[in-house]
């Protein structure tokens, strides 16, 4: 209180405050010393757009139509002070917190062993995701990668990764792919004999249907599904054998991409899957179900610019805005007695399960 270190006031002028997420419009008092405007400490911290991000980043997330953007921007900028382009600064260093979140958590005390991998299309480019199911049936997004097309080096960039995560896997994995050739190059070379490679049966019925005249395609679904849902492996195989037969009656094309990847279509059953477990896992629905919503919201996105990590931070952003929704997969009670029964099925070099 020596006078001469005192301020006085100066006035006061229009400002605003983030407050409860949001900028709050209010008549901030001057302070003067020797005619230099002093800075309080205090107001720059209220006035601080840390405050606000989160705000502006789920009203991005939550699918605001590209074609009301101008007019909610236009709201913020006139009653809250905030511009078009602090709005989107605001969300770029969000969506970069987010991306680096899902490419770097380490999950101490997970043991993952399920897989699931496949390529989402946005715009002409590839997000490549991989999605993990641990021990106790939850589900995490364990990375995302950015390419032209699902080729095996982008795919097993995404699982050295991992590796370098110390991400803990099972002594066995099964690892559901959408049958893309590069998708199951990289996971072999990741885990060797210690993977069992499922092949999505959703992917492999659009596969065939681009072969069928649209009338023969709902018999072929529900072909297919009643094959699957057999549960001994030599009763799943009849039924294929059948639909086979069935096909080449129709087409010779989609017949023969019937019995391309037929075996690992049949990889659950082979490998003993409980039928109650097996429901979650002979397709790659946990990431597309995932990736639904959000894909939804981003076809709103006016431009993608494919330059830099633009659809990359909102993928994933988007997945793990998504996650905090997830619940556990179905029958996850079951899994330690399957992974149990699954370790223990090759004894002395031969599979259990291939000699019943």
């Amino acid at each position: 209180h020596k006078r001469g270190q005192l301020a006085h006031r100066a006035g006061s002028e229009m400002s605003s405050i983030a407050l409860f997420g949001q900028r709050v419009k209010i008549r901030k008092p001057r302070v003067r010393k020797d005619d230099e405007e002093i800075q309080l400490e205090s107001f720059a911290k209220l006035k601080s757009m840390d405050n606000l991000s989160g705000a502006i980043f789920k009203m991005m997330i939550n699918g605001i139509s590209t074609r009301s953007y101008d007019d909610v921007l236009q709201k913020f900028e006139n009653d809250l002070g905030v511009s078009k382009s602090t709005v989107s600064r605001q969300f770029i260093k969000e969506s970069s917190k987010y991306l680096n979140e899902i490419n770097s958590r380490r999950f101490a005390g997970h043991v993952f062993w399920a897989l699931m991998i496949d390529g989402i299309y946005i715009g002409d480019d590839v997000i490549v995701v991989v999605l993990g199911v641990d021990m106790a049936g939850e589900k995490h997004f364990l990375g995302v990668s950015q390419g032209s097309t699902e080729n095996s080096i982008i795919v097993e960039e995404c699982l050295n990764r991992l590796n370098d995560r110390d991400i803990q896997f099972a002594d066995k994995v099964v690892a559901v792919l959408d049958g893309a050739k590069a998708l199951r190059k990289a996971v072999k070379h990741r885990f060797g004999d210690k993977v069992a490679i499922q092949r999505c049966l959703n992917h492999k019925v659009r596969n065939i249907e681009a072969k069928l005249p649209k009338k023969d395609r709902p018999e072929l679904k529900d072909r297919m599904r009643q094959a699957y849902d057999c549960n001994k492996l030599a009763d799943a195989k009849e039924e294929f054998e059948k639909i086979h037969g069935w096909l080449a009656s129709i087409s010779h094309n989609a017949s023969e991409s019937l019995l391309e990847g037929l075996d690992d279509l049949l990889t659950l059953h082979r490998i003993k899957m409980p039928p109650a477990l097996r429901k979650s896992f002979y397709t790659t629905n946990l990431i597309e179900s995932g990736f639904s919503e959000p894909r939804f919201k981003m076809k709103r996105v006016k431009r993608w610019i494919h330059q830099g990590d633009m659809i990359k931070r909102w993928a994933g952003a988007a997945l793990i805005y998504q996650e905090r929704n997830f619940r556990k997969v179905k029958n996850y009670n079951l899994i330690g007695y399957f992974i149990r029964d699954y370790v223990n099925q090759k004894t002395n070099g031969v599979d259990k399960s291939d000699a019943a």
